[in-house]
């Protein structure tokens, strides 16, 4: 391993290396040493690099993105800690849900995802999709909503293709 394969971590954060080495929990001079090539990357130093890519996108620091090897990680854990009162797309306890209306969808109300709903067919394919296809599709019924608009985004069957 190289000092590359950290410098392409801190890529994917918008973090100096100080801030980078800090998340991590090493010294500047190591982190620019194992940068460089001056001191040999070991497999700690990457799974540091990755715990600190991981905290930074958590944080919602503007402009962090997350690998989708990252985003899978995240995901499977959040669905082996999902409770039954979690958000269905991302998995954070304590969500409403509204009392059926007589409509084929659920309506939704989460602290992180905002209020949505889920046609009753996007809902039966479900349990199929991954925590990342679950944001993107929520995404997408976002998307399809003006930004000032009332109306409550829809997450369909179309929104999980």
């Amino acid at each position: 391993m190289t000092g590359n394969a950290l410098k392409q971590l801190r890529n994917w954060v918008p973090l100096t290396q100080a801030a980078f080495a800090e998340e991590m929990g090493v010294p500047l001079r190591t982190y620019e040493d194992l940068e460089t090539g001056k001191t040999a990357v070991r497999p700690v130093h990457i799974q540091a690099g990755k715990w600190a890519v991981l905290k930074t996108t958590a944080d919602g620091i503007k402009g962090a993105h997350l690998p989708n090897e990252l985003a899978d990680v995240a995901a499977k854990a959040l669905e082996n800690v999902a409770l039954h009162d979690a958000c269905p797309v991302c998995g954070r306890p304590g969500t409403l849900q509204a009392p059926r209306t007589g409509g084929d969808y659920s309506e939704y109300t989460c602290q992180n995802c905002s209020t949505f709903r889920i046609s009753g067919t996007a809902e039966a394919m479900w349990d199929g999709q991954s925590r990342l296809q679950r944001f993107r599709a929520l995404a997408k019924a976002k998307s399809k909503t003006a930004p000032d608009s009332v109306e409550t985004p829809m997450i369909s069957s179309y929104d999980l293709k």
